[in-house]
């Protein structure tokens, strides 16, 4: 919650504008700040090592194997997000890998796998 508070209030009255652990950085969609990027990174690696121990345990079937594809992607897929190139080109490759393959394509998996779970179910 308080995380979450930081962020809101970073955002409505651009505090921090120009620092490099703490400001956001402008660009759409992937403007958060290096710390609340770090975070997201490390709720996908819990969330893909809590994933990964339960599969291990249990039945390996097609949707858990999705469900793994998809959190693997979720979690290097966003590591782009940390680069920041002064290259223009450059700086909307790494934002088109982000949005359209982390976004758009991991997302996705997952999303559907916990569905063909629950269908299932």
């Amino acid at each position: 919650v308080v995380g979450t508070a930081g962020v809101v209030v970073t955002y409505l009255f651009n505090l921090f504008d120009g620092n490099f652990l703490l400001g956001n950085e402008g660009r759409e969609f992937i403007e958060q700040p290096k710390w609340v990027k770090a975070g997201i990174v490390v709720a996908a690696l819990i969330f893909l090592f809590n994933v990964s121990m339960t599969v291990l345990k249990g039945r390996k079937t097609a949707i858990t194997n999705i469900l793994l594809l998809g959190l693997w992607g979720l979690a290097l897929l966003f590591l782009f997000a940390f680069v920041n190139p002064a290259n223009l080109a450059l700086d909307k490759m790494y934002w088109w890998y982000i949005v359209h393959l982390w976004v758009e394509g991991t997302w996705e998996l997952v999303m559907a796998s916990i569905l063909a779970f629950l269908m299932l179910k």
